[in-house]
C-alpha cells in the first residue's frame, strides 16, 4: 500500500514538473488513472508501453524512470533495476 502511494506520488510531482508538456500530460492520463483506481498490473503495461515506443523521443527518460518506478512498486526489482540503469 505505501509502494502505491509513494509512486503516485512520484508520477504526480513528474506530471506537475511536465505541465507545459502535453504529449505526456496526456499519455499519463491513463497510467493515473490505474494508479488511482488501485490497478497497478494496467499501469505498469501502460508505463511500459509507453516507455518501448518512446525510444528515442525527448520523453525517453521520463517513460523509462517511470516504468522503473512501476516495476519495482509490483516488486520487480532485478527489471526495475534495468530501466533505471
Amino acid at each position: 500500500m505505501v509502494k502505491r502511494h509513494f509512486l503516485l506520488f512520484i508520477i504526480l510531482c513528474l506530471a506537475a514538473l511536465l505541465v507545459g508538456c502535453a504529449t505526456y500530460t496526456e499519455r499519463a492520463r491513463p497510467i493515473i488513472a490505474a494508479w488511482s483506481s488501485g490497478d497497478l498490473n494496467k499501469a505498469t503495461q501502460e508505463v511500459l508501453k509507453r516507455a518501448y515506443r518512446g525510444v528515442g523521443s525527448k520523453d525517453e527518460l521520463v517513460w523509462l524512470l517511470e516504468a522503473g518506478a512501476a516495476l519495482r512498486a509490483q516488486g520487480d526489482f532485478t527489471n526495475s533495476q534495468r530501466y533505471f540503469d
